[in-house]
Parts: structure tokens; sequence; C-alpha cells
């Protein structure tokens, strides 16, 4: 090699010889994300769009840090919608993110492909069955109909997951968002190359350290107290303004049952505490896209409680039981914010199964101190007003010790919306743009049998985006509104995010969830 890469190999080569270790993987992204971040800087909200094996190059002597360079880091490319300035026939296919195959490059298709280069490092193989051999169109099927299959520990595994979001607008929204979570992980307190990165970074890193060390250290906040050299909690716990269960399309039985079994105890205090009530901690199961996390958010707004989302990365620490420390902390300073309001303090937790996997599927260790940690929280949680509300889409993985009465005591089924419940979420997205008042919306609800909730909200949006460069192709004429053809032919051109396969394996593990509770929990709520 030349150009002052004589001494590095592609990591293609190095994962095959085994000389990067589980840190060093993470070490590789989070150097990554620097170069990404300057070539973003250089494009003008561009990037490289090549990012895989064979062109990120790594030098890792022993007892040393290592060492990154990027193939065609010096000649980044411009971020584009459908015409790319390079060919894209050249690119390794596994490593594109889905949007790219319609011509949709921005910086956050270069996170999916350092997700998915994490994740080669980490496990050896690809999180999905594919292979360079394989044509573009079956890469995208895979990817496309399938969740990621990763053999990853906590506390990087959130952070692949998130990268390989098949919406780029769920990732990390670019390499310095990116960077800043691997930064977490590691422990880097002032690295010495973030000189790329913005001084609005830097500064939301030097605010967290300014806000914890402003934490009251009266009563139980004492507990929170940390050496400086450990990793702090950053989440913010605020009371959510909204318009509660109105903005939730369909799902009447969910929401009857979450007003009976939660939102009343929590109004009647007094009268439940006469009856001996409490309300319950839950947890959201079911396919991608289905509203699991946009119920728990409307649920939280309706009781007009603090409300904390807890992301699995932010429990994450590479510090020996670090992990732990966070979840006690988290626990602590919901329990303070509850009894500073009187009211109580909801802890929204997204992708539970990372952070209470099954002990027995890995026999990591760790892993099972922290669910044992999760597990000696939630016993009593709910008599300090600190309410849990999970969701995954992963029931089968969450330690069966978690999910048993008295921890989480209703676990609710969320599945795929129905025909009515189709039909609102049109008119609700619609609604909050101009559109044509002749759609027949029962047809366009019929027409999308199988989608997920996700699905038609993505689906009216990107009509949206057809009618608004229509209008800026027409600006000498009236505003083009949406209409049924526009909407039809976007549905046409859209799959389903979630196959049949995928829906009979939720239900069946929803059938086999309601059987098993028959039998060995039957005072356990659900709702199917």
């Amino acid at each position: 090699m030349k150009n002052g890469t004589e001494n590095y190999i592609t990591v293609r080569e190095a994962v095959a010889k085994k000389l990067l270790e589980g840190k060093d993987c993470v070490y590789v992204a989070y150097l990554l994300s620097i170069i990404l971040k300057k070539m973003q800087y250089e494009s003008n909200g561009g990037g490289h769009f090549n990012v895989n094996p064979d062109t990120v190059l790594v030098q890792k002597d022993e007892g040393e840090t290592p060492k990154v360079k990027l193939i065609g880091e010096e000649n980044p490319h411009e971020a584009c919608n459908g015409k790319p300035d390079f060919d894209t026939e050249a690119l390794n296919q596994c490593f594109r993110a889905p949007e790219t195959f319609l011509g949709k490059f921005s910086p956050a298709s270069d996170v999916y492909s350092v997700g998915m280069l994490m994740a080669f490092m980490l496990q050896g193989s690809y999180p999905y069955k594919i292979d360079e051999s394989m044509k573009k169109a079956e890469i995208l099927k895979e990817v496309r109909g399938n969740e990621p299959d990763l053999e990853i520990d906590v506390p990087i595994r959130p952070v692949v997951k998130r990268s390989l979001n098949k919406t780029s607008t769920r990732r990390f929204k670019d390499a310095e968002e990116l960077g800043l979570s691997l930064m977490t992980i590691l422990g880097i307190e002032k690295p010495k190359n973030f000189s790329c990165f913005s001084d609005s970074a830097k500064d939301k890193i030097n605010e967290t350290k300014n806000d914890m060390n402003k934490d009251k250290e009266d009563g139980d906040m004492k507990e929170m107290r940390q050496s400086p050299q450990e990793p702090h909690l950053d989440v913010e716990m605020s009371e959510r303004v909204g318009e509660g269960f109105k903005a939730v399309a369909g799902m009447d039985d969910i929401k009857k049952k979450l007003r009976r079994d939660f939102v009343e105890i929590v109004s009647h205090r007094e009268l439940a505490k006469e009856f001996g009530i409490m309300p319950s901690n839950m947890l959201f199961y079911g396919a991608p896209g289905t509203g699991k996390t946009f119920i728990s958010e409307r649920l939280a707004e309706e009781c007009g409680m603090s409300v904390c989302s807890v992301k699995p990365s932010d429990l994450g620490s590479i510090w020996l039981h670090g992990s732990q420390g966070l979840i006690k902390e988290l626990f602590t300073k919901a329990a303070f914010k509850a009894k500073q309001n009187k009211r109580g303090c909801i802890l929204l937790i997204d992708e539970f199964d990372a952070l209470c996997g099954a002990r027995d599927a890995r026999g990591n260790e760790h892993q099972a101190d922290e669910v044992a940690e999760w597990l000696t929280q939630l016993n009593d949680c709910v008599e300090k007003n600190v309410f849990v509300i999970g969701t995954t889409n992963c029931l089968d993985r969450i330690d069966k010790a978690v999910i048993r009465h008295g921890r989480i005591d209703q676990v609710l089924y969320i599945g795929l919306p129905d025909e009515e419940c189709r039909k609102q979420l049109f008119e609700i997205e619609l609604n909050k743009r101009p559109h044509d008042t002749n759609i027949n919306i029962e047809e366009l609800a019929r027409l999308t049998d199988g989608y997920t909730s996700s699905d038609i909200s993505y689906m009216v949006k990107e009509t949206a985006r057809n009618a608004f460069e229509a209008c800026l192709q027409h600006e000498d004429k009236p505003i083009i509104k949406i209409s049924e053809t526009m909407l039809r032919e976007v549905i046409k051109a859209t799959r389903p995010s979630v196959s049949r396969e995928d829906v009979r394996r939720y239900e069946k593990m929803r059938d086999e969830f309601v059987e098993n509770n028959r039998k060995e929990r039957p005072r356990i709520g659900f709702t199917a």
C-alpha cells in the first residue's frame, strides 16, 4: 500500500486474523466517525457512502489502540436524492443503507454502513443472511424483511441496532451523533481527534457534566455521587404535554385497558388506595412500527406525570458494574422526582430486551448482574410512584423473571392496525397537510391491509414530498394538494415493512405467551 498506509491492513483481514478485540472494534468505529464527520463538513452535508471492510484500514500494535484510515476519505461525495455523482455499482452492496437503493444518500447512510461494519467486526459475520455474491434485489429483500441478528453484548448492541435501523430518520442522524455515543461507551473524556466535530458537540458533553454537578445532594440524591472517571446518567425528566389518547388511531381495546389499569388509578389515588389497587408496570411488544413507543408516550401525556425516555445506550458502561450503577441511579432519580411533584414518574424504556435479556442465553456474568439489578428495582418501584413502561420487538429474549407478577404485571401485544385503525391513521396524517376533499379513505384503508402504522405514516409523508416537489416545479400555479391518485402510486411502490411470515411469528409468540400464562400466572392481564 502507498500514501502512508504500508503498515495498515483491511478490516476484513484483521477480522479473519482475529486481531481486534471488542473494545478495539468500538474504537475503530469511533475513529471512523471522526473521519466521516470531517468528510461531511468538507462536502457540505455529504459523506463517503462506501464504508466497508475493504475500504477501512487498521493498524493494531500490541498494547496500543488501533489506528484507522479510510480509502477515499480525501474525495467526499455530496448528499443526493435520486442522482448520485458516483458509480453505485462499484459500492459494496452489503453495506448500503436501504434508502440508497432508491438513490437517497445522506450522512445517515454512512451511519448504517458503520453499524454494519461494527457488527461484522464484533461477531465476524453479517447480521443478515447476505454476502457479496448476492444480487442487489436479494440483499435489499433480506434486509427489509428481517431484523438484524446481533450476537453482541450491551452496551454496544443498542448502538449497533440503532445504526442499522431501516428508516434513516431513526438512526443516529450523522457520524457526530454516533461518535458521541461511542465516546460514552469508551469512557473517553477529552478525545484528541475530535477537532473536526462541532463546538456544539463539545458543549453538549460539558453541559452534561455541569448538569450532573448541579444535582442536589440531599436525601436520596446523595447516592448519585460518582467519581469523575465514571460515566454519569444523562437523561431528562419533565412533564409531557400533548393530546394523549386522542392522538392514537384505533387501538380501542388497548386504550380501554390502559385507562382501567393505569390512568384511572393514578387519577384517583386515594380511592384506589382504599381498595388496595396500584398501577402496573407494563410491557408493550409486537412487530416494529406498530405503535408501541407511540402509545406509551401518549399514555404519559394522558396521565400528566413526569416522564423520562430511556434508551439502552443511556445505561451502557464499559466500567465493571457501571451499568448496574446507572440503573440504580435512574430509579433513584425517578423516585426523587416523583417525591418532588407528588404525582409520580414514568420511565419509558425502549428496546427493553436489550437491557433485560435472558440470563441463561449468553452466560454473561455482567449481563446477569444487570438483570438482577433490574429485578431489584422493579420489585418496589411502584410503591415509590415510579412506573416502568417498556417496549420490545423480542418478548422471547427477555428474562422470564422480569415479567413475573409483581414486576411487570401487564404484557400487551400491539398487532398490525385493523381497517378502522388504518382509516383513522390516514385521516390524522392527511389532516396535517393540504389534500383533496374527495379522497376515498375507506379504499386506502382496504389497500393497506398488512401495513404497519409507521408504514402508513411514511406513505402519507412520501406523498406529501411528491406534492411539494410538484409545487416547486409549478410555482406559478396554485398549490398542488395531495390526491388519491398520488397516494395510490406511493402505496403501490411501497412494500409492507413487516412480512406475513413475521406477523405469523409474532402471533405465535403471543399465543404461546397467553397459553403459558394461563398455567403459570393467571392473575396477570393480557390483551390480544
